[in-house]
């Protein structure tokens, strides 16, 4: 029997493209080893931790720079606000200052017309001319019957060239 298992090779057949030559003196005997596989990462609970904790980092952090970016546009945004109510204000403020002018000489205008129409009035009353005085009565009345700012000085302030409700959308 010693004879037949010296003859027979029973792993001669097992070569294939994978097998490394086992001892190159011996002349080409390969012995065949398993193509490498990834090993996977064993999941112990201090790993799932530190992989929950990078998770929740990386979203974190995510979460922040979206935040900054919004918070950045919002400073923005007020600030531009702010400007254009600051140019309202000032239109509003300069129409305001030429409304109170235009009122002023209005009302000077009204006082020097009354000033004349009483000098004419004494004067009248003086020479006894009641035609004379009747004139200077309806001047009084035409003087302070006329609306005040019919001349421009209203429309100035209802036509306003800003459109403040356009101008925050």
């Amino acid at each position: 029997m010693k004879d037949y298992m010296a003859t027979n090779d029973y792993f001669s057949s097992i070569i294939s493209a994978n097998s490394v030559p086992n001892n190159p003196d011996k002349g080409g005997q390969y012995l065949q080893q398993p193509a490498p596989t990834p090993a996977p990462i064993p999941m112990t609970p201090e790993t799932a931790v530190i992989m929950g904790v990078v998770d929740i980092t990386k979203e974190t952090i995510h979460c922040f720079t979206e935040y900054a970016k919004c918070r950045e546009h919002e400073k923005t945004e007020r600030k531009r606000i702010t400007a254009t109510l600051r140019a309202i204000q000032y239109q509003i403020d300069a129409q305001k200052e030429e409304y109170l002018k235009e009122l002023e000489n209005q009302y000077e205008e009204r006082k020097r017309l009354y000033d004349l129409a009483e000098k004419t009035q004494e004067k009248a009353l003086e020479l006894g001319d009641k035609e004379m005085l009747q004139l200077c009565y309806n001047l009084i009345l035409n003087v302070y019957n006329k609306p005040v700012g019919v001349n421009g000085a209203t429309t100035s302030l209802v036509s306003n060239s800003y459109n403040s409700i356009d101008t925050f959308r």
